[in-house]
């Protein structure tokens, strides 16, 4: 097992959330008893947040409820070194397993969409694989590979998807540019790209692979297109 990286702990369950988002850590260790809102609670209001989660509890019937929203595994109190060790391990053997399988259907967004009103938590939102966003009175999961480029256009922001789908949710591009992984490159004020869907770039015009064309920012031109083309430190 490949050495692990403690980067943070929660007092409850939506500040766990919040931090989940932010940081986007290959696993999370959910306790079943926290104040407010229970483990089991959380999952059954996010059921994506499973595919990353090995529940706790000093209760072996909650390894059964966590299965219900495909957890990685469960590991129960008082934990030993050695039962953390062969959870840890098979959790991340499930999770490789997981990915090509989630990678291989990018276009079928309306799949993973569910009604607005019963997501509680604020969007735009964003987890390890995908951008949350309402569009249409619906919460629609875009996973970040599938999305060209974004356009801000007054106070919506327009993002262009390979296979032609294009979904408006209202938000700023600043606000979207913040929880974005660090391959997309806001070109201009008005543009954030996905710089493995860049096909060529000529003057202060991008064409990407949609065949769309996006600005650069000239006074910006020579930072924007090291970040394009060598993944060069991401510009705030």
């Amino acid at each position: 097992m490949s050495s692990l990286t403690l980067i943070k702990t929660c007092e409850d369950a939506l500040q766990g959330l919040q931090c989940i988002s932010k940081l986007r850590p290959d696993l999370v260790f959910l306790d079943i008893n926290l104040p407010e809102l229970s483990g089991l609670e959380l999952l059954q209001m996010v059921p994506w947040l499973g595919s990353s989660v090995i529940v706790t509890s000093a209760h072996q019937k909650y390894a059964i409820d966590g299965y219900d929203y495909d957890v990685l595994g469960f590991l129960s109190k008082p934990v030993s070194y050695k039962n953390f060790v062969k959870a840890v391990s098979k959790a991340l053997e499930k999770k490789q397993k997981k990915s090509p399988v989630q990678q291989s259907r990018p276009e079928k967004l309306a799949e993973q969409n569910i009604s607005a009103t019963d997501y509680p938590l604020q969007t735009p939102h964003f987890d390890a694989t995908s951008l949350w966003v309402k569009f249409d009175r619906r919460l629609y999961a875009i996973p970040y590979q599938t999305i060209c480029f974004i356009e801000g256009q007054h106070n919506y922001v327009a993002i262009f998807c390979t296979g032609g789908n294009i979904i408006r949710t209202r938000a700023t591009v600043s606000e979207i540019y913040q929880g974005l992984p660090e391959h997309f490159v806001k070109t201009h004020r008005s543009y954030i790209v996905n710089r493995y869907q860049v096909n060529s770039i000529e003057g202060s015009t991008i064409k990407m692979l949609n065949n769309y064309k996006v600005s650069i920012a000239k006074d910006e031109r020579n930072e924007i297109i090291l970040r394009l083309t060598t993944g060069f430190k991401r510009m705030g």
